[in-house]
This record gives structure tokens, sequence and C-alpha cells, in this order.
């Protein structure tokens, strides 16, 4: 969370009167805030469930986070510093309170992550084209870590697609017009955005056949 100042410079607000007011605003969902840097703070919750919670139905003003992003699909020799840049470039930006994805990108035998700052009320991307030669690119496959909703329709986090306000409103406006709706998709983006375990199986195999 950023603290902003109508007067255009943002500012440290006090602790324990912080801590105060965002439990009365957010009740059993909340556990304690914590100073960041200048003007900005860290909330956490009592569990993923209530962060969801706040996010969807408490006093939350949030247009920005900082995510955990996931890149599966990553030969091992690819797996370079600014293959993590190239990719947080393309479906968001880095990260401002984190160092560098230069610097704090991780490598598993599965996939390589690092934070990225992203709008979270734009839809997200689901993969990412990694040019390795002049006509030559590996599909890579992108999951938003702990963010376990996001909509298949219209890539928006924090619902799905059976409650996407997007794919009703196109349902009513086909339904007015006497309009089939049959043919209204159900996917658009991914479901391993949001679980890894839909991640494509070619991901993995081009993890174990091109080392």
């Amino acid at each position: 969370m950023k603290v902003g100042c109508s007067s255009g410079t943002s500012r440290n607000l006090p602790l324990q009167p912080l801590n105060e007011a965002m439990a009365t605003a957010w009740g059993k969902n909340y556990w304690v805030i914590d100073q960041v840097k200048h003007a900005m703070y860290k909330a956490y919750f009592r569990n993923e469930e209530a962060m969801d919670s706040v996010i969807r139905r408490q006093p939350w003003s949030l247009d920005k986070d900082n995510l955990l992003i996931e890149v599966f699909g990553v030969p091992e020799r690819f797996r370079v510093p600014h293959m993590m840049r190239y990719v947080i470039e393309k479906i968001a930006q880095t990260s401002d309170i984190h160092s560098p994805p230069e610097i704090s990108m991780k490598i598993t035998s599965d996939f390589v992550e690092a934070y990225a700052k992203m709008d979270i009320r734009m839809p997200v991307k689901d993969k990412v084209k990694y040019f390795v030669g002049p006509n030559e690119y590996i599909l890579l496959y992108i999951n938003y870590g702990k963010i376990k909703r996001i909509c298949t329709f219209c890539g928006v986090m924090f619902h799905t697609v059976d409650f996407c306000p997007n794919r009703r409103k196109l349902i009513h406006h086909l339904i007015s017009i006497g309009a089939r709706t049959a043919s209204v998709p159900f996917s658009y983006v991914g479901l391993w955005t949001s679980q890894v375990s839909k991640i494509p199986e070619i991901a993995f195999e081009l993890n174990t056949n091109q080392r």
C-alpha cells in the first residue's frame, strides 16, 4: 500500500493508528501492517481467503500491486537474467519494492520466478513469446503465484468466469437483440494463470528436451 497526499508529496503514517484503523475496517480478516519503506506499507492477513475477502468486499483502494510471477517452459540454457526482465516488461513493470529481476529471480526445476508490479485492474497475459532466433521463439507460460482467481474470459484478477461482469454484459446484450448466446466462449485466457496444475505438458517437455 502506498500513502498519497493531496499536495502531491507522499508521507509516513504512525503504525499504531494505522493498524487500529485497518483492524476496524477489515475485522478478523486482518492481522498486522508493517512499513516497507517511506510511505509504503505491507498488510498481512490470516490466510489467503482472508486477503481475498478484503480485496473483494471490504474497504480497499487498490490499482497496482507487486506480485510473484512464475514462468514455465523456459529451457535451462535460457534461464538468464535478461530473459526474466524481458518477460516482466512484456506483462507488467519491474517491482518497485524488490530487487531487479536480474538479481531477485529464482530458478527451480520447473520454472523461473520474480516479482512484477502489475495493474490488477487490467487483463493478465497468459503467455509470452521469447525469441531465441530471427524466426524462432519459445512460448512461455505465466502463472501469477498466489492469485487463485483469474477470469478466463476477461483475464482480470479476483473473479472467475462464472461471475465475470464482462461476459454477463455481453450475454445480456445478445439476448436483448435476439441473438444466440451459446457461442459466447468461457475461455480466452489459460487456466494456468491461476492453477499451476493446468500448465500445458509441453512446457515441462521443453525443460527436459532443451537443456
